[in-house]
Parts: C-alpha cells; sequence; structure tokens
C-alpha cells in the first residue's frame, strides 16, 4: 500500500511540474530585454503594462551628460539643473557580471529620490555605452549610462 502511494505520489509530482508555465516575472523580464535591444539613448527604461518605456532619458538638446570613469559615475540632467538622475555603480562593469547601482534624482516624480538597485546584470557594453538590466519580482528596470573605456 505505501509503496503504490509513493508511485502514486511521484506520478502527480510529475505530472504537476510539466504544467508548470514560466513565471510571469520572467516573461517581463525577457520583454524588456528585447525592448532594450531597440534602444541607445542614456536613461532610465522600465516595464509596465506589458511594454517597455523610457522612464527618464537624455534629451541632447536641452540636457548635460556627466561621466567620471574614476568615480563610477554618469549623470544626466536638464539645462536649469533642476532635474537629474545620477547613477554610482559598485564595481566597473563587466559584460555578464553583476553590479549594484545607487541611484539618486531630483525632479522627476516618475523616479524615487534614491534607491539602490541590486546586482543588475550588465547585459553589454558597447557603443561607449553599458546596458543593465535587473529587478525582482515584476519591477524590471533596464538603464543605459555612458561608459567611456
Amino acid at each position: 500500500m505505501k509503496r503504490i502511494f509513493t508511485i502514486a505520489t511521484l506520478i502527480l509530482a510529475a505530472a504537476l511540474t510539466s504544467c508548470v508555465t514560466p513565471e510571469t516575472g520572467d516573461k517581463q523580464l525577457d520583454a524588456l530585454t528585447s525592448y532594450m535591444d531597440l534602444q541607445d539613448v542614456p536613461g532610465v527604461y522600465t516595464y509596465a503594462n506589458e511594454q517597455g518605456k523610457s522612464t527618464y532619458t537624455f534629451n541632447q538638446s536641452d540636457g548635460q551628460g556627466y561621466f567620471n570613469k574614476s568615480k563610477l559615475t554618469y549623470r544626466i540632467m536638464n539645462n536649469e539643473g533642476n532635474k537629474y538622475v545620477q547613477f554610482v555603480l559598485s564595481a566597473e562593469p563587466v559584460a555578464g557580471q553583476s553590479v549594484d547601482v545607487k541611484m539618486t534624482s531630483k525632479g522627476i516624480k516618475e523616479l524615487s529620490s534614491s534607491v539602490t538597485y541590486k546586482a543588475m546584470k550588465v547585459d553589454r557594453l558597447e557603443d561607449n555605452k553599458v546596458y543593465l538590466i535587473g529587478g525582482a519580482d515584476t519591477k524590471y528596470t533596464a538603464l543605459i549610462l555612458v561608459w567611456i573605456e
């Protein structure tokens, strides 16, 4: 009797695990990653309402960018200086590795004034930019930062 119960339990467990679909978060992360493949403007990007969107990006005609490799810092601000977002990396980015990113902002209602993104994956480094993607559950964020080697 115990043997039949054990076999039935194993069969049921196998059937249930074969029906499991990818988590919603995994689909959103994949969608944001695909969206980021089409972007090249430095800034902050998020995934919401089944699509990627730019939250705050560098505007060349109305903004300024600042990069300091020795301080692992990149900043975007408007010409008036009343809106900005600054990123400080925990280490120099290496493709395929992860870094923490401390982000501070001012005057941008869509962004928290201070947040640290833990273990953002360095998706790629190309054209003097670093592409970072990370998040948890269903809140995913992507960053494109100027990074000059």
